[in-house]
């Protein structure tokens, strides 16, 4: 009986067929793990993160016409990052960032002018926060709609340190 041999050409299609088939395993595996990795990443980040949650919750207070965002009465014009005074109130807090899961964070807000202070406002969960965690006061200008016009004030926002 004749042995069969592979002559040179054949052993090189041979070797760079089974580089090949090592090299597309590799590639795939690294491509499960990353999409993997990027999948957890995200669903973790996006629900748990504080930072997260306290800026989505951020921009909905102060931009939303449901929140703090003064709204013209004629126009029904909502004006984002303008306040409305009488909007400023806890019940209109608490109706606007729902404080039941722990992974919100806890924060108080006080609006300064120069006429006077409102009254600071505070979420449900602030007290018990407060007590737990070092907490920081951020300043912020904004634009407050009092009185029928508006002023200059410095909104304080007083959460805890990430």
């Amino acid at each position: 009986m004749k042995k069969w041999r592979m002559g040179y050409k054949g052993q090189l299609a041979a070797s760079k067929a089974i580089k090949y088939a090592i090299a597309v395993i590799l590639i795939g595996v690294a491509g499960a793990l990353f999409s993997l990795a990027i999948a957890n990443n995200e669903a973790v980040g996006s629900t748990s993160n504080p930072t997260v949650v306290f800026v989505v919750a951020q921009h909905r207070l102060f931009y939303s016409a449901d929140c703090f965002a003064y709204e013209d009465p004629i126009t029904r014009r909502v004006y984002p990052g303008i306040i409305d005074a009488l909007k400023f109130t806890e019940d209109r807090l608490q109706s606007c960032y729902a404080t039941e899961s722990p992974t919100h964070p806890c924060f108080g807000i006080t609006i300064e002018t120069a006429s006077g202070t409102l009254d600071p406002i505070y979420t449900k969960n602030y007290g018990g926060c407060s007590v737990r965690h070092e907490m920081i006061e951020r300043p912020k200008y904004v634009q407050l709609h009092q009185y029928g016009r508006q002023v200059q004030a410095t909104l304080k926002l007083k959460y805890p340190r990430p």
